[in-house]
Formats: structure tokens, sequence, C-alpha cells
């Protein structure tokens, strides 16, 4: 902070602030705090002025899950974040306080210089800082920068690998990126003690657990890690609570403050849900004293915490490369509550050999599915059946100069295997395996599926915008538009009356229409309250909701529907254009009756779905191409 030398008259806003004792802090016992929801006399705080900016912040829950995949893990902690960070001169103003060394000085105005807790834009301030400074590293540091944005939360990171010399390199980049933009990576803590070999002693944490937490604030069940047996602990702090003349108000605020991220107590969490669920129909005031027996079932309850710091769950899930298959197994029940858990199992075998042809299956499936550099894709792919003795395959893609150029290094490849694979490329060729480009300049001799992928580019450009995608973030979103665009229908299969089952790219895939989970739209909330879940999952429906427009208008007829030769036919199988209906979702129905209006023309019909019988316009019906065209 810097002392005022400008004018006091000058537009400013005065931060109330005072001091909050952490006797639980290793390091900085006291924390000022400081207010910026201040009101003024304009009725207004500073906090009320200020954006929060979008959340960058990956989820806790997120972070936690990807820090157990590793055997090796450590965390550690960026010193004073939002002190490293400088805030524009123009806004120091707009953070000042007041403040004397000791009760004998007059008071001092100083401006506050750096990003400062307590104003609503200080996460995303230090957030974005954070992911900047990955960014600008991750050529010369990728394993550092990736830490940074992936496993951070907050000033912690907590991140791993799969043995002590990945590790050691990980904290080498990792400190190289931060002190490059001024932070210290200090307690240091690590469940493999040889990994922490190249830290200053002094930089290393003295103790040995680590402290869970969403923030700073007051927790009555939080989260340890032990890094000596390298177990999650539960503790339950009871000091800062007081259970006297228990009332629904004090029985609410001790659950908002039970920490479970990863719902491993919900079991016991809901215990107290479910109590203070039944105070409500107890028709009580928030701050009238509990009954005698309603207290008695809350004591007996908060006694039974007393079991909490024996609970132990393993750290580390057990994965490593040499996995042979990881499965989950979900299970769910309800009675007074619902819940659901699910398990990870982990499981290794020895090596089998993988025959030849289903090398060569698996090798022209990955031409199919994976991109090349540079942005081009391999669009289409024809095969036979794939018996066990031959593959003939034909790959189709555009004359893009990274694709043709990947021909000839393909085939030096192969020229330099080993026999094994020689012996495959021996198999390739003999099978007449194909690989045709398109004449240069010409995307359009690629027909369908080229118009297919341009008309998704845009609907993509639309829907995504400006906002900033991990890897992984993109590639879900990228995955649930695969299963959207496959799911479309083609044509009917049957000219069987009670038979509504189509045609779909997901049967050339896998054998049969692909099958979507329906989950909550988020159209309902604004998209800065969104989680990055959530934020996906709106990217997806928004894209649904073009798309599924886009796609019936183009197989629905332009011409008017009183040209007799354009009039749907009973029997035949239409799409119902209906806009509630969820991502891979398709209402299909067959035609019963065609009706005529005054004039002698027909506009409406009446359709027979898998479970009902209505009424629509021909303007909400799409109909099916001719499948023998």
């Amino acid at each position: 902070m810097r002392p005022v030398t400008v004018p006091l008259e000058s537009p400013n806003f005065y931060l109330p602030h005072h001091g909050v004792i952490r006797e639980s802090s290793t390091t900085t016992k006291l924390r000022v705090v400081f207010n910026g929801s201040q009101k003024t006399s304009s009725g207004l705080s500073l906090n009320d002025c200020l954006h929060t900016g979008p959340k960058h912040q990956s989820e806790l829950i997120d972070v936690l899950l990807r820090w157990r995949r590793h055997p090796v893990a450590f965390a550690c902690d960026l010193e004073k974040i939002y002190c490293q960070i400088d805030v524009h001169q123009d806004d120091w103003q707009f953070q000042r306080i007041v403040w004397r060394e000791n009760p004998s000085e007059p008071l001092q105005s100083y401006d506050l210089t750096t990003v400062t807790y307590g104003l609503s834009c200080a996460p995303y301030l230090a957030i974005r800082c954070i992911r900047q400074l990955a960014e600008e590293h991750v050529e010369e540091q990728p394993l550092g920068s990736s830490a940074l944005f992936r496993d951070t939360y907050v000033d912690d990171i907590i991140s791993g690998a799969n043995d002590i010399d990945e590790v050691q390199e990980l904290i080498f980049q990792l400190n190289r990126v931060s002190r490059a933009g001024g932070f210290l990576a200090r307690k240091w803590i690590s469940n493999v003690s040889e990994a922490l070999a190249y830290v200053p002693s002094d930089l290393l944490s003295d103790t040995e657990t680590l402290r869970v937490q969403d923030n700073n604030s007051l927790r009555a069940l939080g989260i340890l890690w032990n890094n000596s047996t390298d177990d999650f602990l539960f503790c339950f702090n009871n000091d800062d609570f007081d259970f006297r003349d228990l009332t629904k108000r004090k029985g609410l605020s001790f659950i908002a403050h039970l920490f479970d991220p990863l719902g491993w107590l919900s079991p016991i969490i809901v215990t107290a849900k479910i109590f203070v669920q039944n105070l409500c129909t107890c028709n009580l005031e928030w701050d009238e004293i509990l009954p005698y027996d309603l207290s008695l079932q809350w004591n007996e309850y908060i006694n039974s915490f007393q079991t909490c710091p024996v609970i132990r769950i393993p750290r580390w899930l057990g994965i490593t490369r040499d996995c042979s298959s990881i499965e989950l197994h979900g299970f769910a029940d309800a009675s007074s509550a619902f819940g659901a858990v699910v398990y990870l199992r982990v499981s290794s075998a020895p090596l089998k050999r993988v025959t030849i042809p289903r090398l060569e299956l698996c090798a022209a499936v990955f031409h199919f599915s994976r991109p090349f550099r540079g942005g081009h894709r391999l669009f289409n792919f024809s095969t036979s059946d794939f018996p066990e003795e031959e593959v003939s395959v034909n790959l189709y893609s555009d004359c893009g100069t990274n694709l043709v150029g990947a021909d000839p290094e393909l085939r030096s490849m192969f020229s330099a295997a080993s026999e094994e694979w020689k012996e495959m490329a021996s198999l390739l060729s003999g099978d007449d395996t194909r690989w045709k480009f398109n004449p240069p300049g010409a995307p359009h001799f690629s027909g369908k599926w080229k118009a297919g992928v341009k008309s998704v580019k845009g609907h993509l450009r639309k829907v995504i915008g400006s906002t900033l995608l991990t890897y992984e973030e993109y590639n879900t979103v990228l995955i649930q538009i695969e299963a959207v665009l496959n799911s479309r229908p083609l044509c009917s299969i049957s000219d069987d009356p009670n038979n509504f089952d189509v045609l779909t790219p997901g049967h050339f895939l896998i054998g049969n229409a692909l099958t979507v989970v329906p989950e909550p739209s988020g159209f309902d909330e604004k998209i800065s309250r969104l989680s990055r879940w959530q934020l996906l999952r709106r990217m997806v429906d928004d894209f649904w909701k073009i798309w599924e427009r886009f796609y019936l208008q183009s197989i629905q007829n332009a011409t008017k529907w009183f040209n007799q030769r354009n009039l749907p036919q009973i029997g035949q199988l239409v799409l119902i254009r209906d806009e509630r209906l969820p991502p891979a979702k398709w209402s299909l129905a067959r035609i019963l009756q065609i009706h005529s209006g005054a004039d002698g023309h027909a506009r409406v019909a009446t359709l027979k779905t898998a479970n009902s019988t209505l009424v629509r316009p021909f303007t909400k019906l799409s109909i099916f191409p001719d499948c023998t065209n």
C-alpha cells in the first residue's frame, strides 16, 4: 500500500477492514479481511459496481479426482497470491483504507495497490492471471503450465505423476513458471519424501497433514490428507459452535459448515438435513429453542461425529499404466432419502498378443476417428464386415497439404517399422486398402459429408463464441455433439405401420441407434452462474436447438404442401418438429389420416406415435427422403 498523495475529494472508496485470528494456520495467524460489500451513502457498495468476471475456477471435485489418479502426489500453495498481482494505478483510489501503526499516531489514508481480498472481482483476477501465466509458458514448461491450469484451486496446487522422476521434473517446471510471475510456491508436502529432494527445506511444510477446503471460512467438518499414510481422513471441529439452547437457525448454520465435496459422508450429513427438514414441519420460529426430545435427538447426532477421525479413505485410486481394465460400478437406493454411490474397480492382467487382423481393424478405426495436425480430418470410411481373414478399406479425405504429406510419412513409418508392422503393411496393401484424395481445390467433391462438416463448424462457432475451453472440455462438447449428429434419422427401415424404427448413422458405427441420457437444461440460468459442466451442457443444448432446426429444414420439402406430389401419404413415417425435446431425441410418427380444409387442400394430419395419437399441421412435419433414391 502507498500513502495517498492526491486530493481526498477525488472519487474514492474507503474499505472497512478488520483482523481475523486463524490458529490453524501454520504461517499467517492474523489475516486482514476487507469488506467490499459495505454500503455507502449512495446505497451502493464497491462490490455492487464491480464485475465479478466469468467463472474460470476449476471445480474442487474435479481437481481432487484428478489428484487421486497419481501414485506419487504432492501439494503446495502460492504465497500471498493476491498481494503478488498489481492493480492499475487508476483504480488504487477505490481500494483506500485508513491506518496507523499505533494508537498515538493520527489516522493516515493509504491506497492498496494489489488485488484485495474481499472484493467480488478478486478471485477472477487472481485465477485469470494464473491461467495467463500458464498459457505464456506452455511451450517451454508444458508440465508446469498444465499443473497451473488443471491442478490449481485458488492458491493451492495439488498434482502428481506416475513416478518420482516425473514428479521432480514437474516440480522443477512448476517453480520456473510460478517464479516467472512473481509467485512463490511453498509448504510443499508429498506422500513420497524423495519427490521433494530438490525443494529448499525452508519451503517444505512442517506438518504431515494438508487441510482440503474450498475457502477460508470456518468449517465444522473438514477433510485432511495425511501424506505419511496417503489417506484422506475427517476431523470434526465443534469448539466454534454453540449447541446450547439449540434453535432451527443454529442447526441450519451447522449444516452449512459441513464440508464433504466428494460425498463420502453423505449418509452422515443427510441425517442432519432430514432432522432440520422435520423441524420445518413443527412450525418452530427460527430462534425458538427446540423442545427437549428434539434437543436430545440432535445431541445424539452430534456425539456420533466423534467417530469421524477414524474414517480413512485412500487417496490413490490404484490406477497405473499396466491396468488391464477400469470399471465403474454404480448403486442407488431410496428410503427416507435417496442416494447413489460409484465404485472404481481396477484390475491388472498379463498382456495378450493382439492378432494382425485386429490391429488392422484398430488402425482403420483410428484413421477414421482421430484428427490430423492442421485441422484436417478423414471424413468417410467404408469397409466390409471385417472377417478375421481379410480387411478391405477405403479412406477418403480432402487434398489438404497435411493429409497429402501424411501419405508418404505413413509409408516411411511402415518401411522403418518392426517386422510385425511390415507384415501389417503388406496385408493392408494386399487387401487393396486405398487412401483416396479429392482433387485439389475441390472440396465439393466430398458431397454430403463435407456439407455436414461445414454446417457443424458454423453452428459450433456460434455456440462456443469467444469462450476458452480446456482440451478435456472441448473434447467433451465435441463427443456429445458427435452423438447428436449420429442420432439423426436418415430414413425408415420398415413399411410396417407399427414400426417406428429408423436408420441412423449410429447403425453404421455400432450396429444400433445411439442412446443419450437426457440431462436438465441450463436455459433458465444465467451463463455467469453456471458451473463449467453446466456451461458445457448449455453449449450442447444450444447446438442442438440450432442444428436440429437446420437438419429438419434440410429434409423438409420446400415445395408448397398443396402440390399433390409432395403431400404426405397415409402410413408414411414422418418426423414431428418439437422444440421441447432434449438433444438426440426425435419424435417419430406414422400418418393415420389426412384432413382437408374448406378449400379442399390438405394441411393437417392425424399421427400415431409409439405412445399416443395426435394431430399436427403439415408445417410441423418433415418427410424422410426415399431410401431407394
